[in-house]
């Protein structure tokens, strides 16, 4: 009984902490946003309201530097654009990355929100 705990006790430390490993992304240089980069980025506001963002889809320029912005008009969202590292919510409302990759990203929430969360997404188009 003890061998079967400590193998439980072992898989989850390991599990735990391959979870807390780096996560590096090319279409973000997110860590290394300075201070420059967020007094000249670009603001995009995603306003937030049951189930959906104030625009179906946001434009930016690649390897431009961009401010996300939160913005809760009703209930609790967060917004979150995995392949940025982009992960906002109500305790987090911005952050600024540079979009070093062409494409087209989806904004997503990342809080259950209610019947319509999962129809809640938006798109980030960067375009060269």
């Amino acid at each position: 009984m003890k061998r079967i705990k400590l193998a439980m006790l072992g898989t989850a430390i390991i599990m735990a902490l391959s979870a807390c490993g780096s996560k590096e992304d090319s279409a973000s240089n997110s860590d290394a946003a300075s201070s420059a980069d967020a007094a000249n980025a670009k603001e995009i506001k995603l306003v937030a309201t049951n189930f959906q963002y104030d625009q179906p889809e946001y434009h930016v320029k690649k390897g431009e530097p961009v401010k996300f912005v939160l913005e809760l008009k009703q209930g609790a969202h967060g917004a979150e654009i995995k392949e940025l590292g982009v992960n906002l919510d109500f305790n987090k409302k911005t952050q600024v990355v540079v979009p070093n990759q062409a494409g087209t990203f989806e904004i997503r929430c990342d809080i259950p929100c209610g019947p319509g969360h999962y129809n809640m997404v938006s798109k980030l188009i960067v375009e060269e």
